[in-house]
């Protein structure tokens, strides 16, 4: 419709169009500066309840961990009510017993007496302070007084003290250290916002976050309340919450500070402002258009599409005008319909396109990428049926075709499916092809499709560096439904999922390179002696196997990969002549030896991607009863992953040939294991690295039927310890 703009020179046709345009224009900007500070400010108060439920839960939490210590120590003071000095030790640490994890929640435990002398019972305590008179009667209550001292290094002990006898003060008085980390939770704090707790004084305990640079007068008095601060050029909003602990533990209070940065929470509104923009110039379009035309016709259809608009403008997509005036204002009704079905439906589109995009752009599995690309691409293009072909040859063009029916719950099917090279040539040349079968030269790539029933294909060529690697086709089975805008979505679909597949295979290609530096690295090692070529990957090979028989997760199996590929990575700086001599080496010699297990944490010391595998390097020569190097450790002391690999690594050893003793058989290599058990290896992997070897090994070798080990073994378990096997 071609609007008339000559009445615009009369001065009263002038004054009424400005008259419209000021009557819209001001109420919608009023409107969204409203909206914008209502918006602000309801993001505010809802952070506020959200700082103020995380500070009032941490505090509950702090008081309940404070209450199980209070326990804790009122347990040991009652068991040893009843004992004499002298069975005090042994029996607190037989109340120690009771709470498996004390030893986390505490540092250490002293009894003080009067004369100010100390009994260590647990740990250390690293302050030593007096009791204030009001504290000691306080405590002479059969209650416990919580106290805070500054210690070393610019830090803060929190101190909990009990009586240990209420009606005989000449026994002493208990004062255990407070573990910090388990008093804060710091494992569960949440990552979103800043968590402090200070003292009555002000002094801070714990800090996750940055800290406030100060504290509104009111906090001190009152229970709770909220507030803001800045730091570095950023604004935080904060709440606390102070925590009561004058009856139970003679200490006013604790405030619990929880903070978050302000941009954070108004976050949402820059999506918000950047969509009230397209609004509100979208209305003003309309307002003046319609003001025209209500000019020159009348005000009952513009009032209609203004009501419209309005709808429209607050977000209600499925709002509809109905005009009929049998005029323009009628037709500008269907326009008006028309715009908002379009606007609804590209809305639409583009939430599902945005959502396929980010989902396969985030994968880098490839059937995840085709599983999450097939169940969604019916929802922005009509289809029955979905297959997708990967070729990863070079030179064929072969591969499977997953194929998907358009269910909500699409049943997947595999098929194998070529394409030539005339056909590779001609899907290139086009970003999509339309086919329909009715003959007997259907491409094979579609013949998987058609034996289910579909005679309509849209076919959609995804290459990679500029060669076909993928096909994406659509089927449906009566008739062909597809629009240019449908066709336009596949094909972004299509380049979307080219992007995806060229990341997930550069993902595998730098996997395979990752595994095979590391492979060549210990090859390199193992190299240096002849004795020892290939020690490196067999040992790798048992000790996943042992892993996987434990039912470690795939995660842990590759740091075990990792750290048994390179366990010996040290050795590159052993001279080659104590590696390979015949004779028992010396002390120098037996200590250069051990030293490969430090060289070789200090070669992998700067790659960050090895740090979860360097206690393999480092431990995998500790003995399970202390007697192992570099740092003696025992017991749980040893990381599973190292005790695992000093398993396979031992064996390993034993049945290889060295310079100075040939392999030993099977059988005796793991009766020599078996008597390592609990000395210098772990049982438990033991057990399970004897069901791998196979029960018709172990079943020759019985328990009664073990000897000591000759003089001969024992030189060489004595070579194999000195020598870093």
């Amino acid at each position: 419709m071609k609007l008339q703009t000559t009445f615009l020179h009369s001065k009263i046709a002038r004054r009424i169009f400005w008259l419209f345009v000021l009557c819209a224009l001001i109420p919608i900007t009023v409107l969204a500066l409203v909206s914008l500070y209502n918006v602000s400010g309801q993001l505010k108060e809802e952070s506020h309840r959200r700082l103020h439920q995380a500070a009032r839960e941490e505090a509950m939490i702090v008081l309940a961990r404070l209450v199980s210590l209070e326990g804790d120590l009122k347990l040991v003071a009652l068991a040893e009510r009843g004992h004499s000095a002298g069975s005090l030790p042994s029996s607190v640490n037989g109340t120690l017993a009771l709470s498996t994890d004390l030893g986390n929640r505490i540092k250490g435990l002293d009894l003080v007496k009067p004369d100010r002398s100390r009994q260590r019972l647990f740990g250390e305590v690293r302050s030593r302070f007096d009791l204030s008179a009001d504290e000691l009667a306080f405590l002479r209550n059969e209650k416990n007084v919580l106290t805070t001292f500054p210690c070393e290094p610019k830090g803060v002990c929190i101190y909990l003290s009990r009586q240990l006898d209420a009606d005989h003060p000449e026994k002493g008085i208990l004062i255990a250290e407070i573990n910090p980390t388990y008093l804060w939770d710091v494992e569960n704090l949440s990552s979103e916002s800043g968590t402090c707790i200070f003292d009555q004084t002000g002094q801070t305990l714990f800090c996750s976050a940055q800290s406030p640079s100060w504290f509104p007068p009111q906090a001190a008095h009152s229970f709770s309340g909220e507030f803001e601060w800045g730091k570095d050029q950023r604004e935080f909003v904060a709440d606390y919450w102070n925590l009561p602990l004058q009856a139970p533990f003679f200490l006013p209070h604790w405030t619990i500070v929880t903070s978050r940065a302000k941009s954070q929470v108004l976050a949402p509104l820059v999506q918000f402002k950047t969509s009230f923009i397209f609004v509100y110039l979208l209305a003003i379009w309309v307002v003046v258009l319609l003001s025209l035309v209500q000019i020159r016709r009348n005000l009952v259809p513009l009032g209609k599409l203004k009501e419209g608009t309005g709808q429209l403008s607050r977000g209600d997509f499925h709002t509809r005008v109905t005009v009929n005036s049998g005029d323009e204002f009628e037709e500008l009704a269907s326009s008006f319909n028309f715009m908002a079905d379009r606007i609804e439906k590209q809305l639409n589109s583009l939430k599902v396109f945005n959502e396929i995009d980010r989902a396969i752009l985030s994968a880098w599995d490839i059937g995840k990428i085709v599983d999450t690309l097939s169940s969604r691409l019916g929802e922005l293009v009509p289809l029955d049926q979905v297959a997708v072909a990967i070729f990863d040859g070079r030179e064929s063009l072969q591969g499977l075709a997953y194929i998907y029916d358009g269910a909500v719950r699409p049943r997947k099917t595999e098929e194998f499916v070529e394409v030539s090279g005339d056909e590779a040539r001609s899907l290139v040349r086009e970003p999509h092809h339309l086919v329909q079968a009715g003959g007997a030269d259907l491409p094979n790539y579609l013949k998987p499709l058609h034996a289910g029933g579909m005679r309509y294909f849209l076919v959609v060529p995804v290459s990679v560096e500029e060669r076909l690697s993928a096909l994406l086709v659509l089927g449906h089975a009566t008739s062909s439904p597809w629009t240019p805008g449908d066709k336009e979505h596949a094909r972004k679909l299509g380049d979307q999922f080219a992007v995806a597949l060229a990341n997930s295979r550069l993902v595998n290609q730098l996997h395979q390179l990752q595994w095979g530096t590391l492979t060549a690295l210990a090859r390199a090692i193992d190299a240096k002696s002849p004795w020892t070529l290939g020690h490196s990957e067999r040992v790798t090979k048992h000790a996943v196997d042992i892993a996987k028989a434990m039912g470690l997760s795939a995660k842990e199996l590759d740091i075990i990969r990792r750290g048994c590929l390179l366990h010996d990575v040290g050795k590159i700086g052993t001279p080659v002549s104590i590696l390979d001599k015949v004779g028992k080496l010396n002390a120098e010699e037996t200590k250069i030896m051990q030293e490969h297990v430090t060289i070789g944490a200090r070669i992998l010391e700067p790659i960050p991607g090895l740090a979860e595998s360097m206690p393999i390097v480092l431990q995998h020569h500790e003995w399970l009863n202390g007697g192992g190097y570099p740092f003696g450790l025992a017991g749980e002391q040893i990381h599973l992953h190292s005790r695992i690999a000093a398993v396979a690594d031992c064996f390993d050893a034993l049945v290889s040939d060295r310079p100075y003793r040939k392999g030993l058989e099977l059988e005796r290599a793991l009766q020599i294991i078996r008597e390592g058990s609990g000395k210098q290896f772990d049982p438990v992997v033991i057990e399970v690295f004897e069901g791998i070897v196979g029960s018709e090994n172990a079943s020759r070798i019985k328990p009664a039927s073990y000897a000591k080990p000759s003089e001969d073994e024992i030189l060489i378990l004595e070579r194999n310890h000195d020598h870093g096997d």
